[in-house]
């Protein structure tokens, strides 16, 4: 017969009982860039997405993800620009990233990295433009675009 266990609590609602979900610490948002957006040069889009934090105080983090197709040098090849920017960030966030550019059915390409989100260092350039170049987006019947239309998938998971 194995001994009576020892309670050494008695009130269970601290911050330290909460229950948290580990399984569900990936955070993944759907992101569409018009057809008219993307013959707009030179214009950064910006979208907002709003996570949920890892940490133990339930909070919201904020972040803004910037598309642009900007041209260096007049006359020059055109460049794929994204950009994710952690808002208002009052503490150190470390995630994972991994933005697809996704078809009706399936990945078609696809960066990831980390980053460490600071208060100086608070946004990092996605290197989408190694993976597409831009005439495949205006090629005739591009693979690459649904209905006429990018569809960008961005997956981020805190790395604890």
């Amino acid at each position: 017969m194995n001994p009576p266990l020892k309670v050494l609590f008695s009130d269970f609602t601290p911050s330290q009982f909460l229950l948290r979900s580990y399984t569900d610490l990936s955070w993944d948002n759907r992101i569409v860039i018009t057809n008219e957006q993307l013959y707009e040069r030179g214009v950064d889009h910006s979208f907002k997405i709003s996570t949920r934090a890892s940490t133990v105080d339930p909070q919201t983090w904020n972040w803004t993800l910037k598309f642009t197709i900007a041209s260096t040098v007049p006359n020059s090849h055109d460049q794929l620009k994204l950009n994710l920017a952690s808002d208002d960030i009052d503490h150190s966030r470390s995630v994972e990233y991994l933005i697809s550019v996704v078809g009706e059915r399936k990945i078609l390409r696809q960066v990831w990295g980390m980053k460490n989100f600071t208060k100086t260092r608070y946004h990092t350039d996605l290197d989408l433009q190694s993976k597409i170049n831009v005439n495949e987006l205006f090629s005739e019947n591009s693979p690459l675009l649904v209905h006429g239309c990018l569809h960008l998938q961005l997956n981020l998971r805190p790395i604890l």
